[in-house]
């Protein structure tokens, strides 16, 4: 086997290590039909000491919420299903991610999130309350901007994050946007691609910008700091004439395409070395799925204060040298070099040999033996 895994632990001992580990106390466990149960129990404190770790550090300005899947066979009643992810069987993850990958913040989803609601924070629905609760760590008028899709974006939380001092801006789904004043579908068919309409209004003393895009789709966007302008020029293939053409692609769409993908790229991080390890135990894909969290956070943040330093880009490790080098590092730590082969029963019976020291000069036999 490796030299380095091999002399630190054999392979019986980890199996028996996995088999046997457990992240909290099955007998304080409160059992499913009483109040105070939580699904989510027998991995509660490893989630908690994650999120802990992950928010001490400092926060990026561009922030975005998406979903992520922890891809398991596991027989659960927690499994999610998700057709567009590319596993779509696992237990569904809300992330809180900066531009560059970092993950701030995560929930599991588990059914129980709305159960206990703070007094300070308005009820805005399931979707809109997932982000109040990882954007409780987003400092307030701080110039924050905060991004999502239309699966969390509605009004009443564009308007109260505005309240709050944090700008955000997402797509949103037409039912969710009361009394409408942009064109339909239908209207804007007969357009061109990259025409766009936008009405602005205030919600409670808070200015809303909602637009209409049309590119091979129509999207729809709201925000509360981004508009319109300015405008630029991004090229699309167009099918019909078989060339590229330039469109006219409104500021808001280019700060959406431009920011949203932090949950994307972490995801896209954390496929490239996951964990491999197969398990019968949901709570152990779940551990495996966060250390390749925690790895990926801990190279982001090596990169950052590398960068910060001003060090050749060059000699910044790639997150598979990291990996081995953290793995090295764990492996040396409080390991005593075992010696190889059976012990010995008489190697404490046995006596060094005396060493002797220098020769001396012999008299002669007349005065050894004058009994002087």
């Amino acid at each position: 086997g490796f030299t380095p895994i091999t002399s630190t632990m054999s392979l019986n001992k980890f199996e028996k290590i996995r088999q046997n580990i457990h992240f909290n106390d099955n007998l304080e466990f409160i059992p499913r039909n009483e109040a105070g149960h939580d699904r989510l129990y027998k991995i509660r404190p490893i989630i908690e000491n994650l999120n802990s770790k992950f928010k001490s550090i400092p926060l990026e300005r561009y922030l975005s919420i998406d979903e992520q899947m922890c891809s398991t066979k596991v027989r659960h009643y927690m499994k999610q299903y998700m057709p567009m992810k590319p596993h779509k069987w696992g237990f569904k993850f809300f992330v809180l991610a900066g531009i560059s990958g970092f993950a701030y913040n995560f929930e599991i989803y588990s059914g129980q999130e709305n159960l206990i609601q703070p007094d300070n924070e308005p009820n805005l629905g399931v979707t809109s309350n997932i982000v109040l609760r990882l954007s409780r760590i987003i400092p307030r008028n701080k110039n924050y901007r905060l991004y999502h899709d239309n699966y969390y974006t509605a009004l009443p939380l564009m308007v109260h994050l505005a309240k709050e001092g944090i700008f955000s801006l997402g797509t949103i789904r037409r039912n969710r946007l009361p009394n409408c004043k942009l064109p339909t579908e239908k209207a804007m068919k007969e357009e061109k691609r990259g025409c766009s309409h936008e009405f602005v209004t205030t919600v409670d003393g808070v200015d809303i910008s909602s637009l209409v895009w049309k590119d091979n789709k129509y999207v729809t966007l709201i925000s509360s700091f981004a508009g319109t302008y300015p405008q630029a020029l991004v090229k699309r293939y167009d099918r019909k004439n078989k060339t590229t053409i330039e469109v006219q692609c409104p500021f808001v769409v280019q700060e959406y395409n431009r920011h949203m993908g932090g949950v994307d790229l972490l995801d896209s991080h954390m496929g490239r070395y996951k964990i491999l390890i197969k398990s019968r135990k949901w709570y152990m894909r779940l551990f495996y799925h966060l250390i390749d969290l925690s790895m990926v956070n801990a190279w982001l943040l090596y990169k950052r204060v590398q960068n910060n330093r001003g060090s050749d880009s060059r000699k910044v490790l790639e997150q598979a040298k990291f990996r081995a080098e953290v793995a090295h590092c764990l492996c040396k730590a409080n390991v005593t070099t075992t010696k190889r082969g059976r012990p010995s029963s008489i190697e404490d019976k046995i006596q060094m040999k005396k060493k002797k020291g220098p020769a001396q000069h012999v008299p002669p036999q007349d005065i050894r033996k004058d009994q002087l």
